[in-house]
């Protein structure tokens, strides 16, 4: 199905924090990846949760599991490739990834560390992976942004509504793990936030109790070739599966 003439097609998922990551939901979204064939793929933040150097109580059994978490993320960004195989795959860094160079600023004596970064670690060059920094956000034609997002407000499109006003522009975040949408019409014209939900597991988070209000989701945007016309297409994922085009996918 990738690209309708004139038609480029991205797919946004979020807050995936590896180890943390639901397999289930994954594997629903891996084959619809396959019938749906993506232009691009951006993996907009929080990838690895890196539990381990935050600066929040931590689980003492998971400390020494740094390596291993790592190295969980790398299968996983090889499996998205193999679902993705001739995708352009954007990975922007989120606030858990800045965990890392945070980490770094206050322990200098590994700052000099050549391989101690985000695109060494999780092996981006093996996967021709892009990158994208915290404060570097994709912007379609100065019209739509994609970025993880740094606002976290209470209520599903609270946050929408705040990123968008920060912007003035129609974009998508992610951070918050809700799925939502916040429309706005005013004198420079109609604008949409997208809050993108999230692909971890809602449940068993070491941070977590209960049940959070979170959503598993992702979106898909069509961005029109020469044209700042878009369309987004946001696909709840409920009990690990969906429908998309009648088919069911997962569960």
């Amino acid at each position: 199905m990738t690209s309708t003439i004139g038609v480029e097609t991205h797919i946004v998922i979020n807050d995936i924090h590896v180890p943390f990551h639901d397999k289930e939901v994954f594997e629903a979204f891996f084959q619809f990846c396959k019938d749906f064939k993506p232009d691009v793929v951006h993996i907009n933040g929080d990838f690895i949760d890196f539990p381990q150097i935050s600066k929040y109580d931590k689980d003492p059994n998971r400390l020494l599991q740094l390596q291993d978490d790592i190295d969980i993320g790398v299968e996983l960004l090889e499996e998205i490739r193999k679902y993705n195989p001739k995708a352009k795959i954007i990975f922007h860094d989120g606030n858990h990834e800045a965990r890392l160079y945070k980490y770094k600023w206050s322990h200098p004596e590994l700052a000099r560390l050549r391989d101690f970064c985000v695109p060494k670690l999780l092996q981006f060059e093996r996967f021709d992976i892009s990158y994208l920094k915290y404060d570097q956000p994709f912007i379609w034609k100065k019209t739509f942004v994609i970025t993880h997002g740094s606002v976290a407000r209470k209520h599903s499109a609270y946050s929408a509504k705040a990123e968008l006003e920060n912007w003035g522009l129609s974009g998508m975040s992610g951070h918050t793990h809700r799925l939502s949408a916040h429309y706005k019409t005013d004198r420079a014209g109609q604008r949409v936030w997208f809050e993108n939900g999230c692909m971890c597991m809602k449940e068993k988070v070491d941070y977590m109790n209960g049940t959070p209000n979170w959503q598993h989701g992702f979106s898909i945007i069509f961005f029109k070739k020469n044209s700042k016309r878009f369309y987004v297409q946001q696909v709840p994922i409920v009990d690990k599966g969906f429908i998309f085009n009648n088919k069911q996918y997962g569960k």
